[in-house]
């Protein structure tokens, strides 16, 4: 599958006129909890040529390439990403950190270096609690485990603090989003995907 992927990404850069500079895998595989019948979740972060950046006119800043039952490949532009990276968007500090890489560039290496600086528990925090809620439809059992998650920041904004409960199964995947939002409240750092 790796070498598909990689034709792939190649087929992207030249149909699209970009150049790839990280390109991870993302979602169950990433995480460890893929099922046989998983799909790869293949993410990416690209540059265009610098004149397309001189446009006055508002253009896509995301690819999406393929989605069927076996490839789901899309990815951001540098600007985009830069933007989320700003807001302390979490997704993005998982690409960053995926066990699973497909392709890395030094530029990108420079990015890795700093990007934990950017990084802020409370959108961390937010993001798998988010995520746990979503997935709470999903757990079934009849004794579910009552979570106490108390919320901090970690100083950037103030001494803001406040608790929520919520009901889950630890089994199922909402479990595991409530495991990160917990490691993140913990170590102030984003969770490590493995």
């Amino acid at each position: 599958m790796h070498e598909l992927i990689t034709q792939k990404l190649r087929e992207i850069e030249a149909s699209e006129h970009i150049r790839i500079l990280h390109c991870v895998e993302s979602g169950s595989r990433a995480w460890g909890f893929a099922s046989p019948d998983s799909d790869f979740d293949v993410r990416f972060i690209y540059v265009r040529e610098p004149a397309f950046y001189l446009r006055l006119d508002k253009t896509r800043d995301v690819i999406e390439w393929q989605l069927d039952a076996t490839l789901d490949m899309n990815g951001w532009d540098l600007q985009k990403a830069l933007r989320l990276l700003h807001t302390s968007n979490p997704t993005l500090f998982e690409w960053n950190q995926s066990p699973i890489v497909y392709k890395t560039t030094s530029e990108w290496e420079q990015v890795r270096r700093v990007i934990n600086r950017f990084f802020l528990a409370k959108s961390g925090i937010h993001h798998y609690r988010s995520t746990a809620s979503g997935n709470f439809p999903s757990c079934q059992q009849p004794l579910p485990v009552l979570y106490y998650l108390p919320i901090r920041d970690n100083g950037k904004d103030g001494d803001n603090a406040c608790a929520e409960f919520i009901l889950c199964d630890p089994k199922e995947r909402a479990g595991r989003w409530l495991k990160a939002a917990r490691i993140v409240r913990g170590k102030f750092t984003p969770e490590p995907l493995r």
